[in-house]
């Protein structure tokens, strides 16, 4: 080449090449070939044409036809664009644009998240690993995303794929630790899980704890409450009994002075002012005042008989 100074592009993928020169001038490429694509012949215009934007225009309606909307598997466009990357990242490796590589490796990434057959992974699978050096991970890695622990049984049952793993044991090898590598991820997020619920039922026992001293506390509070109520009952009740007895203790002798002036009544004196023989009659009582009337001369007495 440096002698003839002409490139023997011979070997090259005819698509892959001018996805390449597209990139050089625009950035972007088209994953599949915009003839593919049926859409109505757009009405003359007079506006000059954006080519770049047109082109992404393109791009993004070729695009959105890539996954099935009812299943979500591989459409015939998707497969053409995976296949199609992986010949633009073949290529861009070869002549070291890792511009394009970068490019190539995020459109396809855009693809591995559908749910892929084992006729599309096995053909990917070996379309990636004949085209790229053993020690590029770009593609190799999604792959070994796509083939999941989900897809593997189906895989494993698949006579084509099976013959891949006998001829390619370096394939076998990274398919097996990147399942490795997936189990130890799922059984990290499990003992994250497992932490965060213990953690979880730690702070929920915390709070219950926290929740039966509080209740503990109030009611003690309450039954020491409750205890002083007691003790003002019993000491108004003592109260109340002392009062009581202080006033049988007034009618007690109220009455013996009641029985003092009936005795009096009963003996014979003479009025102080009619001089008759004094005949009592009681006109009205308190219990510590009573009233006596002469029944000659209505004079009165009183406790002083």
């Amino acid at each position: 080449e440096a002698q003839t100074a002409r490139i023997d592009l011979s070997d090259d993928d005819l698509g892959a090449l001018e996805r390449t020169l597209t990139y050089l001038y625009t950035e972007d490429y088209n994953e599949i070939d915009l003839d593919t694509i049926e859409e109505s012949a757009p009405e003359p215009d007079s506006t000059p044409i954006n080519f770049t934007e047109l082109l992404a225009d393109a791009t993004q309606d070729v695009n959105a036809s890539m996954v099935d909307e009812t299943t979500h598997t591989l459409s015939k466009n998707t497969r053409i664009a995976c296949l199609n990357n992986t010949r633009v990242y073949a290529l861009a490796e070869k002549y070291d644009i890792q511009g394009l590589k970068a490019l190539a490796v995020s459109k396809f990434r855009l693809h591995s998240t559908a749910i892929w057959t084992v006729e599309d992974t096995v053909s990917l699978l070996e379309e990636v690993y004949n085209s790229t050096p053993e020690t590029d991970r770009g593609l190799r890695d999604i792959m070994v995303i796509v083939c999941s622990a989900e897809l593997m049984p189906d895989l494993i049952a698949d006579a084509g794929f099976c013959d891949i793993m006998q001829k390619d044991g370096s394939m076998a090898l990274e398919l097996l630790t990147g399942l490795q590598r997936q189990y130890a991820e799922v059984c990290q997020r499990h003992a994250l899980n497992i932490l965060d619920f213990e953690e979880g039922r730690a702070l929920k026992a915390e709070e219950h704890a926290l929740h039966i001293r509080e209740l503990e506390a109030d009611f003690a509070r309450k039954a020491e409450e409750h205890a002083l109520n007691i003790q003002d009952l019993e000491a108004g009740l003592a109260r109340k009994a002392e009062e009581l007895q202080l006033k049988n203790t007034e009618i007690e002798e109220a009455k013996r002075q009641r029985e003092k002036l009936r005795t009096i009544m009963l003996k014979n004196f003479t009025c102080r002012q009619c001089t008759k023989p004094l005949n009592l009659i009681e006109m009205f009582s308190f219990p510590d005042d009573v009233t006596w009337k002469c029944r000659h001369c209505g004079n009165q007495y009183g406790t002083d008989v």
